[in-house]
């Protein structure tokens, strides 16, 4: 009862907030349709289009929405009165204001010849990722040769595109006339860096050095000695495991009487096998690696007086083989 009694408290007391608020809203929306109507009369039309904006923005009334059409029609912004009265007409229509919607549409039919329309074309190529705005606002794709209504005065049109390209024009529009723009992506702009780059002659050395063909040498050599040693230390490795195999064979034989072998003999025997399999890989392995390398330090010279060197290497379980053009 406590926890029933208390949720119909809390709901009241929000339903008392939302209406005060609501009041508040429309209280505020009132005194800036009051001010706007004033400022009209005065003939202040910028001022009276933003009160009445402000006042239609804080409780959407159509007395609010007619006041800006007319404002906006008064300051020659006949595109945006244009689409106010259009908007007038629609909501005057859903709440059964035949007088508005009369009003508004007669007004259409004033404003519709008067309406200044922009074409915008893109000739060429257009890259990638590229974007379009009209007056700071996005220009879709599928507006490109349509003709657009757009209030009297300078149009302005740019793009950018992630390479780089970019597009700028300016059109003027007057009143009861059609422009047209026709625009072409520009040419990405050159990377300062390369440029100077590719401007500057090629350098000419003055006294010995390094060449490609001598740079290529030297680190075929170092990658050989390094192979080479690492082939050596392979092969050492696997000597050490295939002698050691040696011992514990030996060692399990002295273990063994005849065909009967104790547990421990058995187990010296895997460990035996494993041995020799691990020092046979080594050694195997460390020999292709010393040729490898062997094989690299000797293409060093090669290089250096430009001949072509190609080691093919090939190891299968039958085979380890070593081939190829020097």
């Amino acid at each position: 009862m406590v926890r029933r009694l208390t949720r119909l408290v809390t709901a009241s007391a929000l339903v008392v907030a939302l209406a005060s608020t609501a009041q508040a809203q429309s209280a505020a929306a009132d005194a800036l349709f009051q001010e706007a109507v004033q400022l009209a009369k005065d003939g202040d039309f910028a001022a009276a289009a933003d009160k009445f904006k402000a006042s239609y923005a804080l409780e959407p009334a159509r007395g609010a929405l007619q006041g800006l059409a007319m404002a906006e029609e008064k300051l020659g912004r006949v595109a945006s009165a244009y689409a106010r009265y259009r908007e007038l007409v629609e909501v005057s229509a859903r709440a059964g204001d035949d007088a508005r919607v009369k009003v508004a549409r007669a007004r259409l039919d004033a404003l519709e010849p008067r309406l200044p329309r922009l074409i915008v074309e893109v000739t060429g190529q257009t890259p990638p990722g590229a974007e379009l705005r009209l007056n700071g606002a996005p220009l879709a794709v599928a507006a490109l040769g349509t003709p657009l209504p757009l209030d009297p005065g300078e149009q302005r049109l740019e793009g950018t595109a992630p390479n780089g390209a970019t597009v700028a024009a300016t059109a003027t529009l007057v009143e009861g006339q059609v422009a047209r723009v026709s625009v072409s992506w520009s040419e990405p702009a050159a990377d300062p860096a390369s440029a100077g780059a590719a401007s500057r002659p090629a350098a000419v050395a003055e006294g010995p050095g390094k060449g490609p063909s001598e740079q290529r040498a030297g680190s075929l050599a170092t990658v050989g000695w390094i192979t080479a040693g690492a082939g050596v230390l392979l092969g050492a490795a696997g000597a050490y495991f295939y002698v050691r195999s040696g011992s514990t064979f030996d060692d399990v034989k002295a273990q063994c009487d005849g065909n009967r072998c104790p547990e421990r003999a058995r187990a010296l025997a895997d460990e035996g096998k494993r041995d020799e399999r691990i020092g046979q890989f080594g050694i195997i392995l460390g020999s292709v690696a010393l040729a490898t390398g062997v094989s690299l330090v000797l293409l060093g010279p090669r290089e250096r007086a430009r001949q072509s060197a190609r080691v093919t290497l090939t190891v299968d379980p039958h085979r380890v083989s070593l081939g190829g053009s020097f």
